[in-house]
């Protein structure tokens, strides 16, 4: 099996017994139609084209099984080499053909990528062909015989029709992917600090992003390829126009082709090279075809097409494909931005980009979507973090024991009202990130089996608030009151303890209060006279002081004093007075009085 290898667009197959030229003649011949990206291929008969190899694939021509003797035939790049097992190689009117359906046919799949929800198109095609033929022999070295035959033939052919075709909205990732006009749920590779570094102006930062994601989204696809993408106008103005919103497009696809065969290349290289040795084949054909598709393209509305779209991404995918995919663009950009301005990016936030995501969901689904489906996003997403392989846009992560730990120990209803808070605020990601906080501190401050542990994982939370709400998730608490208790006397010895060393206090008669015996004024510690173990409080102008009485401090007259201090000193002594606090078991600095409210005196 012969092997060749093709570097060029057009190829022309002839047989050597039909050529006179020598091989000196056939390698200059071939030099000069390569000037012309032509490839010349000899073969002693064309019916062994099965047997060549063209870089380990089969040549298709026509669709035909053998190509004509001396035909152009062109190359139509429409499927990737990596996937194709043969070359396409096509005459002129099958290639004009196939371009026009290949074309028409990419436009539809874009559309529909896009977005569409009805294409009509109208269809127009003229052609007009014109052709002219001339012979002439040799008979002899002295005789030449030259009969001319000039067939001039004109024909016109016209066709118009209209056809619409309509689609589902199936959403489209690489619509908003590439909207010029980002929504807040579309990854954003580039931070604000990668744009400055790259220097270059959001217009160009757009057409950069868009040419990647573009390519990226062809590059999953064997039939319609990015490198014919790139080389057809057309299909380029369509897409951009799409980018920039257009709800309604209307695009003109036009095929305006003059050609002229084959024979008129020989002409221009020398026609003594092909023929017979004794005839000379002359041929002019000249053909026009105008070939012309307006289509209008409508598009389902942004809210219709948005909605579907971010359904598919949150109800098809797992929080680790939906990164998977994030990381992949990411990577992408990446390598392209260093290879192209020597730039390393350090890209965006991915948990924050999944939230916004996620939150679209919620908002446009909110009567479909109960509680059990937003505590297992959070945990899902939180659960997620041992594959972020280190990348500078994930935030610092958790363990998997810290996480399994919070969620085995935060009760389920205040888990609840976290998840509910994160996808309230207007900062989602933010508030998200409060939650990877207070796992990390919470589980590293407390052991697993410390006490009452669930409630103080409420209290100390950062999502914690004294509102109905919470507290009623706090009162159905198993130990919440037990925990009150053990609080409230801890709180009130550590405030008895503070307060202890107070010297001076001064008892305020209250607006409505009754000043009985005249008791209100300053009282300062005596540290020499002692009641029931306690300091006695005196004010020597008003004749009273204060003292402790069981649980109460009691204001009487200075006339008792001594008698009281001594018969207290080896029990306890209960005794009455003027007025009594009402609050138990405190300090005098901290107590409470039905007439009376205490002030500190510094």
């Amino acid at each position: 099996m012969e092997h060749i290898t093709i570097n060029n667009k057009y190829l022309i197959f002839l047989e050597n017994n039909n050529n006179c030229c020598n091989k000196t003649k056939s390698n200059n011949l071939k030099e000069k139609y390569a000037l012309k990206n032509i490839k010349l291929i000899y073969m002693d008969n064309l019916s062994d084209i099965k047997s060549l190899n063209i870089d380990g694939k089969s040549l298709l021509y026509d669709d035909l099984d053998i190509p004509k003797y001396g035909e152009l035939y062109i190359l139509l790049e429409t499927v990737p080499q990596n996937y194709a097992l043969f070359f396409n190689y096509y005459s002129f009117h099958i290639y004009n053909y196939k371009l026009k359906y290949y074309t028409h046919n990419f436009l539809m799949y874009l559309a529909q990528s896009f977005g569409a929800k009805e294409i009509t198109w109208n269809y127009y095609y003229k052609n007009i062909t014109n052709t002219s033929l001339e012979i002439s022999n040799k008979v002899s070295k002295d005789i030449s015989l030259e009969g001319g035959l000039n067939n001039v033939d004109n024909s016109k052919n016209e066709i118009t029709n209209n056809l619409t075709i309509n689609y589902d909205n199936n959403g489209s990732e690489i619509y908003f992917q590439t909207l010029i006009n980002k929504l807040n749920w579309v990854y954003n590779v580039l931070s604000e600090d990668d744009i400055k570094n790259i220097n270059l102006n959001s217009d160009k930062i757009n057409y950069i992003l868009n040419k990647i994601f573009i390519e990226r989204y062809l590059s999953n696809n064997p039939y319609f390829i990015y490198d014919f993408f790139l080389k057809n106008e057309f299909l380029i103005d369509f897409v951009r126009k799409r980018q920039s919103g257009m709800t309604s497009i209307n695009q003109e696809i036009l095929f305006n082709n003059s050609h002229k065969t084959i024979y008129e290349y020989y002409l221009e290289i020398g026609v003594d090279f092909f023929g017979s040795i004794n005839s000379k084949y002359k041929k002019n054909s000249y053909e026009l075809n105008i070939d012309k598709n307006i289509y209008n393209i409508k598009f389902y509305e942004t809210e219709q097409l948005e909605k579907i779209t971010i359904n598919n991404i949150i109800s098809e995918k797992t929080i680790k494909q939906i990164k998977k995919d994030i990381i992949e663009d990411f990577n992408i950009v990446k390598d392209y931005i260093f290879e192209h301005y020597n730039v390393v990016i350090k890209g965006t936030d991915i948990y924050g980009n999944i939230l916004q995501k996620f939150k679209k969901y919620y908002s446009l689904n909110k009567d479909s979507i109960n509680e059990i489906q937003i505590i297992n996003f959070i945990k899902e997403l939180l659960l997620s973090h041992n594959d972020d392989e280190n990348f500078n846009f994930i935030r610092s992560t958790l363990t998997d024991d810290e996480i399994e730990r919070y969620l085995n120990i935060i009760p389920h209803d205040f888990f609840r009202y976290i998840c509910k808070k994160i996808f309230d605020s207007y900062m989602t990601s933010n508030m998200f990130y409060k939650l990877i906080n207070d796992i990390r501190i919470l589980t590293s401050k407390y052991d697993k089996d410390c006490r009452h542990i669930d409630i103080i994982f409420i209290l100390e939370s950062s999502y914690y608030d004294d509102n109905e709400e919470v507290n009623n998730i706090l009162n159905n608490l198993d130990g919440y009151i037990e925990y009150k208790n053990i609080q409230s006397k801890m709180e009130l010895d550590k405030m008895n303890q503070e307060y202890r060393n107070i010297d001076r206090i001064e008892l305020i008669n209250k607006p409505d209060g009754n000043n009985y015996a005249n008791c209100a004024g300053i009282y300062i510690r005596n540290l020499n006279k002692i009641i029931n173990k306690e300091p006695v409080f005196l004010n020597d102008e008003l004749n009273r002081f204060i003292a402790k009485s069981g649980d109460s401090w009691i204001v009487t007259g200075t006339q008792w004093l001594d008698d009281i201090i001594k018969e207290s000193v080896d029990q306890e002594k209960y005794f009455g007075g003027f007025h009594s606090s009402i609050s138990k078991l405190t300090v005098l600095a901290l107590s409470k009085w039905k007439e009376y409210d205490i002030k500190i005196v510094r």
